[in-house]
């Protein structure tokens, strides 16, 4: 019996933390700070998306190989950065239901609260769209 390739390529995260300190002293582009930039610039290039601060979300699969060979590519590009990262991590993207915009579309829904004494309930009223 013949089986297909398994296909163990996922969405990935990246996260990681630098040393403030080593990168005054080896990153020599410019000011220091655009270091973060630099890698916002780099993983951008391989479908990566800034999720906030230090944390980059792939839109695109990969392996775990996969995943090592690019940090190490970015080692390899941005060759301040193994002096100065404290940590990189790569995982598995988890399940995530972004809320945000039903949070922000939540300021235009009419909502009332009301406090029914004689019942002892409170509720909720939300206008669907």
């Amino acid at each position: 019996m013949k089986f297909g390739k398994i296909d163990n390529k996922k969405l990935k995260t990246i996260a990681f933390d630098l040393d403030t300190k080593a990168l005054q002293e080896y990153y020599t582009e410019s000011d220091w700070h655009n270091a973060y930039n630099d890698i916002g610039s780099f993983l951008a290039k391989y479908d990566f998306m800034r999720m906030q601060g230090s944390v980059y979300d792939s839109t695109t699969k990969f392996s775990d190989d996969e995943l090592g060979d690019l940090i190490e590519k970015m080692g390899r590009q941005l060759t301040w950065l193994p002096h100065c990262v404290k940590s990189i991590r790569g995982y598995d993207q988890p399940v995530m239901i972004d809320y945000t915009l039903q949070l922000k579309d939540s300021i235009t829904q009419d909502l009332t609260l009301t406090n029914n004494k004689s019942k002892n309930t409170d509720s909720i009223k939300i206008r669907k769209r």
